[in-house]
């Protein structure tokens, strides 16, 4: 039995890759700079939505915010009508299923 847990051992030990690590890049300027205004658009939309999340059906509490419109075709993240509040999975759940999203209204 020793034996097969040495091997085991042995096993993992060639076969463990060493992790990769990147670099962090720093903050853009136009980044920081839009970081405030994002800031208050979240608070509008908390307060819009009570805290919870926006999914239908869902009462749990508001994790992210999402972007109806992507910011790749033209939505604001800081207009507090483009974002909705969503719990983590639901966020998720929308950002997998886009089609599906856009027929249920999450998404343009």
């Amino acid at each position: 039995m020793k034996r097969n847990i040495d091997k085991l051992r042995a096993w993992q030990q060639r076969s463990r890759k060493p992790m990769k690590r990147t670099k962090l890049q720093p903050v853009s300027q136009k980044r920081k700079s839009a970081a405030p205004a994002r800031k208050r658009c979240l608070v509008v939309v908390r307060e819009r939505c009570e805290g919870r999340c926006e999914f239908p059906d869902c009462q749990s509490a508001m994790q992210d915010g999402h972007e109806r419109l992507a910011r790749s075709q033209g939505g604001s993240p800081s207009d507090p009508a483009n974002v909705i509040g969503l719990c983590r999975k639901h966020h998720e759940w929308v950002t997998q299923n886009m089609n599906a999203a856009r027929t249920m209204g999450l998404a343009k």
